[in-house]
């Protein structure tokens, strides 16, 4: 059929949306018309890893993303028409990473960093959902595709942010980390501070937004604790500074299959062996961390501000000794 390369397959879509939504609205309120458009654009028409399989159709990409974002405005529109659309909350997830050069002077790595960045789609898609207005761009030959959406800046009730790391090339092109930064078992590191970046930049929409995807691959189970130390904090310290930050989801619970990686990668909160199977799945160290938080932090809006207002005045660390008051900090910082 053509997938979204073809502009008439968005009716399609839209088509199922309602279907979806015919069924369901009773028990469903919020809802994500997309999960990460730009991820299944670039992996499926750049880099030959997802279906269709091609590699470097750039002007068929920028028509895929700009039809999945079409659909996106004409499946809201549907949807809100519908019964219970009135209550619904229709929103998009998208995916945030950059790239940089691992020196600023690698002026080859900076080149390719800047188009890794442009073609994973996070700057397109915030354009296109800020003034309607999309163009895809292709080294060399500039803007390739252009669509003006005809309600000007298209409608969104909330935005989902999927945020893992910021990337970092190397001199041969090789993905790498900066001085002092831990790798992943994936091949890019631990960067807390990028997470506050993602909502900061994103907030400019002005609409409620969710941390819908950010965890790590971590088979020893031996930087995850760090990991959800330094990224809740970046998450409470931008729900101090005010932006509109209303839920955090971890990936992922149990090890998961991670698309064209297999098993290979574990990410769980659980530990799962395929190889094994059944129902036996063991908790990991690291979860109790994540637990605590989760038990801890309010579950009402206004008290969670309170709450990282409360908690930035605290100083980072652990008293010596290790009282219970310190721990509780390092879980959420």
């Amino acid at each position: 059929m053509g997938s979204f390369c073809r502009d008439e397959n968005v009716a399609h879509f839209v088509a199922y949306a309602s279907l979806v939504f015919r069924e369901f609205s009773g028990r469903v309120v919020s809802w994500a018309t997309f999960n990460e458009p730009s991820v299944s654009m670039f992996s499926g028409y750049l880099a030959g890893l997802y279906p269709p399989g091609r590699m470097f159709a750039f002007t068929t990409a920028g028509r895929y993303l700009k039809n999945v974002l079409a659909a996106h405005v004409d499946a809201y529109k549907a949807m809100k028409a519908l019964p219970g659309g009135d209550r619904a909350r229709v929103g998009l997830v998208v995916h945030d990473i950059t790239f940089v050069p691992r020196r600023r002077w690698y002026m080859h790595s900076r080149w390719i960093a800047n188009w890794m960045t442009y073609w994973w789609g996070r700057d397109v898609v915030l354009d296109f959902m800020m003034t309607g207005q999309y163009e895809w761009r292709v080294p060399g030959r500039g803007v390739r595709v252009k669509y003006s959406n005809p309600g000007g800046r298209p409608p969104c009730d909330w935005l989902g942010i999927n945020y893992y790391t910021r990337c970092v090339v190397g001199w041969r092109l090789n993905a790498t980390h900066m001085p002092g930064e831990v790798m992943t078992d994936m091949p890019y590191p631990v960067y807390p501070r990028g997470l506050y970046n993602a909502i900061k930049k994103l907030s400019v929409l002005g609409i409620p937004m969710y941390i819908t995807e950010t965890g790590i691959a971590d088979r020893l189970d031996d930087r995850r604790k760090e990991w959800i130390r330094g990224y809740t904090r970046q998450i409470m310290e931008a729900i101090n500074d005010g932006f509109d930050v209303r839920g955090f989801m971890y990936w992922t619970l149990v090890d998961n299959l991670e698309w064209n990686f297999g098993y290979k990668y574990r990410f769980g909160l659980y530990r799962w062996d395929p190889d094994v199977g059944g129902v036996d799945r063991q908790l990991r160290e690291s979860a109790k961390v994540l637990r605590y938080v989760y038990q801890t932090w309010p579950s009402d809006l206004q008290t969670m501000r309170d709450y990282a207002k409360r908690l930035s005045s605290f100083e980072e660390g652990e008293p010596e000794g290790g009282s219970r008051k310190g721990w509780k900090w390092r879980a959420l910082s």
